[in-house]
């Protein structure tokens, strides 16, 4: 007879749930654009950091520039060197 082995669940990660993002190369950088943003938290040409769902996104760059969109889109722009998500509430 040939044991079954179970197959461990795989957790939810309510954290991303939220959120969606999408990302476009351009001739001058990259393009993000993040939905489910429900503020922006801090803004500069090098860092911007949107608040979303269950944490917080900060993208990373140099002249960085962004549009805001209506229900809560953020196009983010520019010399984009990296993002980072946090699962902690601002």
């Amino acid at each position: 007879m040939i044991k079954k082995e179970k197959k461990a669940a795989v957790p939810e990660c309510p954290d991303v749930r939220h959120f969606h993002m999408e990302a476009d190369a351009l001739r001058s950088g990259i393009s993000v654009l993040v939905s489910g943003v429900e503020r922006i938290a801090d803004f500069s040409p090098e860092n911007l950091v949107l608040s979303v769902g269950h944490g917080t996104i900060e993208v990373y760059g140099s002249g960085l520039k962004m549009s805001v969109f209506e229900n809560g889109r953020v196009e983010v722009f520019g010399a984009i060197g990296g993002v980072r998500f946090d699962g902690k509430r601002l």
